[in-house]
């Protein structure tokens, strides 16, 4: 997943798109949301395992979920029940309110872009090969979960290192959001709208 965004990010750097403005900056396609990307779909494999029908659908529920509108939100995808990593389909579960939108979601320009790369990732014929879950690439995805909190050209020191693999599990595993949420709540910390905007 990460390598086709990033593909497709170098085919149109520069470049305005018919809205005007370009495909990366701020509110709009960022490293971390590729990143965020690729853990998902990392997700949408491993909790499917055996069934390639339910990998689409989670799939191209990524795409969707982050570009939702306040008046239109696109959940319809999104994982059902508690376990959910989508706060809007927990909520509605549990009749909770913990789903706040998204600050800056994908505008349809973006999502027209992006939307190739996720239906050619969530063809069947490509996931009925992935069904048993047995990926080769699992430990270059967690390597690259790993880098990205650990960038390789800086010095860490070893309680850095510790620190970092071990969030980078965590995000690799459940998902940024769900991973801190669990993280704060064991510290008794309060989670704040500015920690669940950058989790997003």
């Amino acid at each position: 997943m990460g390598k086709h965004l990033k593909i497709l990010v170098d085919q149109n750097k520069g470049k305005k798109l018919a809205d005007g403005k370009q495909m990366t900056g701020k509110g709009r396609l960022t490293n971390k949301l590729i990143n965020s990307f690729q853990v998902f779909y990392g997700m949408a494999i491993r909790k499917n395992k055996g069934d390639a029908v339910a990998m689409q659908k989670n799939v191209m529920a990524i795409l969707f979920h982050y570009s939702k509108r306040k008046e239109e939100p696109q959940h319809q995808y999104c994982p059902e029940g508690e376990l959910s990593w989508c706060k809007w389909q927990t909520d509605k579960v549990l009749g909770t309110c913990s789903y706040r939108p998204l600050k800056n979601p994908l505008s349809p320009v973006l999502i027209e872009m992006l939307k190739p790369v996720f239906e050619k990732l969530s063809s069947l014929q490509l996931l009925k090969g992935a069904e048993k879950c047995l990926t080769q690439n699992q430990n270059e995805s967690l390597h690259h979960v790993i880098w990205s909190c650990l960038p390789k050209g800086e010095y860490h020191s070893s309680s850095e290192i510790q620190l970092g693999v071990a969030l980078a599990v965590g995000h690799f595993n459940e998902g940024m959001n769900n991973y801190n949420s669990k993280l704060f709540d064991e510290m008794n910390l309060k989670i704040g709208i500015n920690n669940k905007s950058l989790w997003m």
